[in-house]
């Protein structure tokens, strides 16, 4: 008898404690929310379970599973914990580099908007310890929520590409030509095939794995410079057509041309379309640099569907190595907003040092040097791909 009353008295005190338990942590709510549930299913028949496309929008885990995957960011970088006591979930994110830190914050905090929270802090450290964020829940049963997001030591697979076109490139004896030749990343070097030394110079750089162009001469150019090989825009097909062989002739392993000044000749339709049908036919691509705002160079480009990129940013060489480095920084910054990026520069002794110097602050933005071909391939898979998802139709194989 005094057992069976010991054994009441212990289980009425156990379902004190649990009430008092579930009380102090509102698990009698969620009890009631899941018998409702439980309830609502059995009258209706219906399951309740939500969509993946509900729970993707809806549910804050899944905004997070969002987030992981547009950031690229493994499940391995992500730390779990939580602490009895204040009712904190404390979630710990290593993202890759490549992408500035501000737009990473930007994307958290405005995407983590929409679910069942709201931000009430958010600190941003620097770029390499990165920031934390504070959220509140916006039910009464959900633990705060505290973000630690700061830099791991992988990089993004769908890094931004710059490529540096070295403009009017010689072979001389001195420090600058062997560093540029030597610099292990991609470099395309533009020569002008009636200088001397051209095709040697040109054999050498391809020896050093750097690519070519043709720096073609148009007019107008430098009186100084008015050699036989300027493309004029009185001249005969059968000779401009001339002009470009023998300039292919000159340099057999160039990949591409690039005009050298030539503003009335890229304003020029005829001519142009002269020039594009003649690329066309070498299988090589047309690089248009700066020099008329009237150029129809790109439609002409276009109309015979030949490969092509136009210069997206010019710097001046001739400056200090510290202005040549705040350059590349720039040049950084606009390939991740654009996600790709050609520049020209003239060979120079502060750009090739500045070029050494800035290596790291490529690594450490995601920003991979490429050849002009591969940006214009890139580039031309990426309008591809746009086309292809803009009408509505799928990609062969898919």
């Amino acid at each position: 008898m005094r057992i069976k009353i010991l054994l009441i008295i212990f289980i009425i005190t156990t379902l004190i404690l649990a009430l008092l338990i579930g009380l102090r942590f509102n698990y009698l709510n969620t009890v009631v929310d899941i018998l409702s549930q439980k309830f609502a299913e059995n009258k209706t028949g219906v399951t309740g379970k939500i969509t993946e496309k509900e729970f993707q929008t809806t549910s804050f885990d899944g905004i997070l599973q969002s987030l992981y995957a547009q950031l690229e960011v493994k499940p391995e970088s992500v730390k779990r914990s939580f602490t009895l006591e204040d009712s904190m979930l404390t979630i710990k994110i290593e993202v890759p580099r490549g992408k500035p830190m501000e737009w990473i914050i930007w994307l958290f905090t405005s995407s983590l908007g929409k679910s069942s929270y709201t931000v009430e802090n958010c600190t941003y450290l620097s770029e390499e310890r990165g920031c934390n964020i504070m959220l509140n829940p916006q039910k009464n049963n959900a633990p705060k929520l505290f973000i630690k997001i700061k830099r791991g030591n992988t990089y993004y697979s769908r890094t931004a590409k710059l490529a540096i076109l070295i403009e009017d490139f010689r072979f001389n004896a001195d420090k600058s030509t062997i560093e540029i030749l030597s610099f292990s990343e991609p470099l395309t070097l533009s020569m002008r095939s009636e200088k001397k030394l051209a095709a040697s110079t040109a054999q050498i750089a391809n020896e050093y794995k750097k690519e070519i162009v043709i720096l073609q001469p148009m007019e107008p150019v430098p009186k100084t410079e008015n050699t036989p090989q300027v493309i004029k825009v009185h001249y005969p097909e059968d000779k401009i057509r001339s002009i470009l062989r023998e300039s292919a002739q000159n340099i057999p392993l160039s990949k591409g041309y690039c005009n050298y000044h030539g503003s009335r000749v890229l304003e020029d339709s005829h001519v142009m379309g002269i020039i594009c049908n003649e690329i066309k036919k070498q299988n090589v691509y047309l690089i248009i640099a700066t020099g008329s705002r009237k150029s129809v160079a790109a439609s002409a480009a276009q109309a015979t569907e030949i490969s092509y990129a136009e210069i997206d940013y010019e710097f001046n060489a001739n400056q200090k190595i510290q202005g040549i480095t705040d350059s590349l920084r720039h040049c950084a910054v606009l390939a991740q907003k654009r996600g790709s990026l050609l520049v020209k520069v003239y060979p120079t002794a502060p750009f090739i040092e500045a070029l050494k110097q800035s290596r790291h602050v490529f690594e450490n933005n995601g920003i991979q040097l490429v050849y002009v071909s591969e940006l214009i391939n890139s580039t031309e898979k990426q309008k591809t791909s746009s086309e292809i998802e803009n009408s509505g139709e799928k990609a062969p194989g898919k």
